[in-house]
């Protein structure tokens, strides 16, 4: 994993994946919240990413540069995406891929806010 184009921040060496050493089914991006209340009020006031929602496009979390790595040599754009959230009046997400070159997704949230008690 890098941040920007140079700063390696995150290593994971293949003896971790034994069972995908060869395939995968899947591959996530996202951000995560742990809450014991998922579904109940009150809900957590923990913020996912930077505490915007994802509509606010220029000031919410962003994952950009997203690619797999197949049995090609070449890193690929993922081709078949969508986005999810399970406490969507909490945080949302947005998967940007029209008419720009490269795939940005857009994700975070307050968690407690007025339309999410």
């Amino acid at each position: 994993m890098q941040y920007g184009e140079k700063t390696n921040i995150g290593y994971w060496p293949p003896e971790l994946f034994e069972t995908i050493l060869y395939n995968a089914q899947s591959v996530e991006w996202g951000g995560e919240v742990y809450s014991a209340r998922v579904a109940q009020t009150p809900h957590t006031a923990t913020q996912m990413g930077n505490g915007q929602f994802a509509s606010v496009l220029d000031y919410s979390s962003a994952i950009t540069r997203m690619r797999i790595h197949d049995n090609s040599e070449a890193l690929k754009i993922p081709e078949w995406t969508y986005d999810f959230s399970d406490e969507y009046n909490c945080y949302d997400v947005w998967y940007m891929s029209e008419y720009i070159y490269d795939p940005q997704f857009y994700y975070g949230g307050p968690g407690r806010n007025p339309k999410c008690p």
